[in-house]
C-alpha cells in the first residue's frame, strides 16, 4: 500500500496509508487494532459523492472530506464502530483516530495538505 504525507490546519504533519486496490479500499481500517495514522481514500472526479462504511471496524474515527484544492468540505466523528454509511462532495476522505478533528482545528474550508 502506497503512503501520503499530510499537513493539518495546525501545521502537525503524518504519514497515512492510501489504499490502491479494490481489496484494499473494502477492507480500509477493519480488522485493526486501532486506526494508527489514519488512511486516505483517493476518488476519481467522476465519484460525485463517496460512501464510506465503518463495518467491522473496531474504534471511532473522524472522516474529513476534501475537495481536489484541499479545502474541507465536511467532516464527522463516529462514536460508533458498524455505522452503515455516510456519503459527502470530494475527491478524497481522510480517515483519522477520534477526537482528531477537534484536536487539530479541521473545520469547514480550512486546508489540509496531500503530497
Amino acid at each position: 500500500m502506497k503512503t501520503a504525507q499530510i499537513v493539518l490546519p495546525d501545521g502537525f504533519s503524518f504519514q497515512t496509508e492510501v489504499p490502491e486496490t479494490p481489496q484494499e479500499r473494502a477492507d480500509g481500517l477493519r480488522n485493526r487494532p486501532n486506526a494508527g495514522n489514519g488512511m486516505l481514500f483517493v476518488f476519481s472526479p467522476e465519484t460525485p459523492q463517496p460512501t464510506m462504511t465503518m463495518q467491522g471496524v473496531k474504534f471511532p474515527l473522524d472522516m474529513v472530506w476534501i475537495d481536489q484544492y484541499g479545502s474541507v468540505i465536511a467532516s464527522w466523528s463516529f462514536p460508533v464502530s458498524n455505522f452503515s454509511g455516510a456519503s459527502g462532495n470530494g475527491r478524497f476522505v481522510l480517515e483519522l483516530p477520534a477526537g482528531s478533528i477537534k484536536a487539530h482545528g479541521i473545520t469547514r474550508g480550512s486546508k489540509i495538505s496531500i503530497s
